[in-house]
């Protein structure tokens, strides 16, 4: 049980590693995607991040652009397992701070338990949004593409 209750924290501590060690700043083209974590840690991560390296910056002289932007070029996580707000226009406006444009990449975890029924899982969303996350940021994750 901890282990599944700390995949969150393990998914920040290597997303936070390698925006801050400068991998993309080396590996521009490089995109990683974390899966199984859930996402709604990468708000408050991308946050800090950016607030802390403003503080901060003479210690990481290699990166270029806030961390923030690092992670929405290169990384992608997965929606799996969505943890729903009682109030579904929450976990949308969490879509719009995450960038779920650029960001998210739909995953199902089917057959398991805890697997996230693409029709009755997720609230309404423009299509643009609804395309994307279930198509679009992966194949442009698996293509290379930026969103």
């Amino acid at each position: 049980m901890e282990s599944r209750m700390a995949r969150p924290f393990v998914a920040s501590a290597q997303a936070a590693s390698l925006i801050v060690e400068g991998v993309f700043e080396k590996l521009p083209t490089f995109k990683v995607a974390l899966i199984e974590a859930q996402q709604m840690w990468a708000v408050p991560l991308m946050w800090h991040m950016d607030s802390d390296w403003k503080a901060i910056r003479d210690q990481t002289p290699w990166l270029k652009r806030l961390p923030s932007e690092y992670f929405r070029d290169h990384i992608r996580v997965g929606t799996q397992p969505l943890h729903e707000p009682p109030n579904s226009d929450h976990l949308c406006e969490m879509f719009e701070m995450l960038h779920a444009e650029e960001t998210l990449i739909y995953c199902s975890d089917f057959p398991h338990f805890d697997w996230n029924d693409p029709v009755t899982t997720f609230p309404k969303m423009d299509q643009d949004l609804h395309d994307r996350i279930f198509s679009g940021n992966a194949l442009d994750l698996l293509r290379g593409n930026r969103a």
